[in-house]
């Protein structure tokens, strides 16, 4: 088993107009001494380099959607020379707190680490509970896993496949359909309880179209 130290980790952080959560979220992050990658999704609200610096600072010019820049950063990510990549979101509801936790669970190159949130402990809107166990236990009976929080983008990603990523959907079901890779991919699915933060900050997601977006995603795994 080799130890976790010999693993490389970098942050990755998809941004879409989150300039000043992100002022806020990095000073904890560059105190776990992880390389950070900003992937910026055409944001127009002024972010600039120096406002992040050290961290590394990618900027797509037209937003693509979640899911489009994080392949890229896995890809830029991999061909650097990391082992593994940590997905947070910028709004501050992915505690630094948890990082550690994270990496304690990585023990193989091929372990996929996702954090698990209780849903009995939070104030966040009963339809997005409602939406992320629908989606969770549909997933899990897709895959043969067991799915507790499909819609969490606090992960980290192994590297070592770039199959994995391989998935056509570009926005946020990106995430769900990274479940139906992990068994092709032979890859070893774990799972972190992470807390729950949530202060009714703006979502970039879209209930009901991203909804609709989900079922359309779900229904053609069936066929491809």
């Amino acid at each position: 088993m080799t130890d976790i130290q010999s693993y490389k980790t970098i942050v990755l952080i998809p941004v879409y107009n989150s300039r000043e959560h992100l002022k806020r979220l990095l000073p904890a992050l560059f105190d776990t001494g992880l390389a950070i990658m900003i992937l910026d999704d055409g944001s127009t609200d002024g972010l600039i380099e120096a406002e992040i610096h050290p961290a590394q600072f990618v900027r797509f010019p037209q937003n693509r959607g979640k899911g489009a820049v994080l392949r890229d950063g896995f890809e830029m990510a991999r061909a650097a020379g990391f082992d593994f990549a940590l997905t947070l979101d910028a709004d501050g509801q992915h505690p630094v707190t948890s990082v550690p936790a994270f990496l304690k669970s990585i023990k193989e190159p091929t372990d996929f680490v996702i954090g698990h949130r209780n849903w009995n402990m939070t104030n966040m809107p009963w339809s997005r509970i409602v939406s992320n166990t629908v989606t969770s236990w549909l997933l899990s009976r897709r895959t043969g896993l067991k799915i507790y929080d499909s819609q969490i983008g606090f992960r980290c990603y192994p590297l070592v496949n770039p199959e994995l990523w391989s998935v056509p959907e570009g926005g946020f079901q990106f995430e769900s359909a990274i479940f139906l890779k992990i068994r092709t991919c032979g890859l070893n699915l774990k799972w972190v309880d992470v807390p729950v933060i949530y202060d009714d900050e703006p979502s970039h997601m879209h209930h009901f179209r991203d909804t609709w977006k989900f079922i359309r995603f779900y229904l053609r795994s069936f066929w491809t």
